[in-house]
């Protein structure tokens, strides 16, 4: 958060805290302005005492989160350039929960970043933020949320007359810290053109989608479930390296060498231009294929992928053009499986 008060970042001792303070620093010696850095913690109240604490005990609770909050600092600011720790940073705490505590901390500023968790965590941050908003504020939200809702939002503070701009990320907390990673954004372009020298400095890659608000949320939407699928098949891939007994180190050892990430631009073509007589894969071989590993695999180990789709693979007749494949129960991909050669039906795991 950037405004009269100089720049304004919550922490909470996460490694997300240290990268958001980390890119605050920056802003900070950007602009030639101080950091606060806010800390907010319950109080004592929200803990459900009586009201016969000891006198003193917040103020002694409020030097402790201090302490720790200033070794957080410490800690988080250590391996960065001088320039960054030597930049004028004040650290606040305050007793309340965090959305409050920082709403008024953005009370005044000329642009808000937010970084939540779901569309309604985001709608009501803002809402408890809106008092303070100055004139000509500018949002710019992080959150990985729906493409309808991000819609509706832009729309809903456009009409207020507030600058709404959706920035989802493909980073994690060391890309945060190094600036890497990419980062995806739609909507007005002359607002995101100025807003983009901000937000280079805040990722390795600033991908511009278009004028649709929502556009930048789809398209983290479609790399998540990439991402997803990508993790559930490594996840098989180690599961049946264990059934054929080789080492899970060895076992990733094959990327050394063998780089699928490669062929996705070149097989996503093929996919959508639709060419169906001319195959780089055959089915008859793929089948082959999903035999060999369904046959690979010890008893109770035909789940997840292997044990739906593999034998649902070898056993579909081919398809003709346009015809929906047929689905199949879970006692028929097991009875199949079965009958394919050593994938057993049973409970048991090794």
């Amino acid at each position: 958060m950037t405004g009269p008060a100089g720049v304004v970042v919550g922490i909470d001792g996460s490694p997300r805290a240290a990268a958001a303070l980390m890119t605050a620093l920056e802003e900070g010696v950007r602009r030639g302005e101080t950091v606060t850095a806010v800390f907010a913690y319950p109080a004592p109240g929200s803990w459900g005492a009586t009201g016969n604490a000891e006198a003193g005990e917040p103020d002694r609770l409020a030097t402790a989160v201090l302490e720790e909050a200033g070794r957080f600092v410490d800690e988080a600011t250590m391996p960065l350039p001088a320039t960054l720790r030597e930049a004028p940073l004040e650290l606040r705490v305050r007793a309340g929960s965090p959305a409050p505590v920082l709403a008024e901390a953005a009370r005044g500023a000329s642009r808000v970043h937010l970084t939540l968790s779901d569309d309604a965590a985001v709608d009501d941050v803002l809402e408890r933020a809106a008092p303070g908003f100055a004139p000509g504020v500018v949002i710019v939200d992080h959150t990985t949320t729906s493409a309808t809702g991000t819609a509706a939002r832009a729309a809903r503070w456009a009409e207020r007359g507030v600058a709404f701009q959706h920035a989802p990320v493909f980073m994690g907390p060391q890309n945060a810290l190094e600036s890497t990673g990419i980062m995806l954004a739609s909507g007005d372009p002359a607002r995101f053109e100025a807003l983009r020298p901000a937000l280079e400095k805040m990722t390795g890659k600033l991908v511009y989608l278009g004028p649709a608000p929502e556009k930048a949320a789809s398209f983290k939407l479609l790399g998540n479930l990439f991402l997803m699928f990508l993790t559930a098949g490594m996840a098989e891939m180690l599961n049946l390296a264990k059934a054929l007994d080789v080492a899970p180190k060895d076992a990733a050892a094959l990327f050394d060498a063998f780089n699928p990430g490669s062929m996705v631009p070149a097989r996503m073509a093929r996919m959508i231009g639709g060419d169906f007589a001319h195959p780089s894969w055959e089915l008859s071989m793929a089948r082959k294929d999903a035999r060999l590993m369904i046959e690979g695999f010890l008893a109770g180990f035909v789940i997840g992928f292997l044990g739906t789709a593999l034998p649902r693979l070898l056993n579909a007749p081919p398809l003709r053009r346009g015809e929906r494949p047929r689905r199949l129960r879970l006692s028929q991909v097991r009875s199949r499986a079965a009958a394919a050669g050593g994938a057993s039906a049973g409970p048991e795991r090794r």
